[in-house]
């Protein structure tokens, strides 16, 4: 099922489990390498307010309530929320934590 067609309901069951911290993290690096890559390519990264200021909303306080506000809005960020239950994704965390 396309995210864009899932419930609240639906969001909520795919991201119980999800780290909001680290979801706030991918989500930031995503731009960070939109933005580099627009560099290194000699052109400007442009994002619309509108998607700007959901993402600012989200991560002012990365919590399941926010995070199902900008899912609705834009459902093609529930792989980065997704991710951050992958065991893998969970022990790098850890590790880079431990590093810290």
């Amino acid at each position: 099922m396309a995210a864009d067609s899932l419930s609240r309901q639906e969001l909520m069951d795919r991201i119980a489990g999800a780290d909001f911290q680290a979801a706030g993290e991918n989500i930031a690096y995503t731009f960070q390498q939109a933005a580099q890559k627009a560099e290194a390519e000699g052109v400007q990264y442009f994002a619309k307010k509108e998607f700007m200021n959901a993402i600012d909303h989200y991560m002012e306080n990365p919590c399941l309530e926010r995070a199902i506000t900008l899912l609705e809005k834009y459902p093609s960020f529930l792989e980065l929320f997704e991710l951050t239950k992958d065991p893998i994704q969970i022990w790098a965390r850890n590790f880079k934590k431990s590093k810290e």
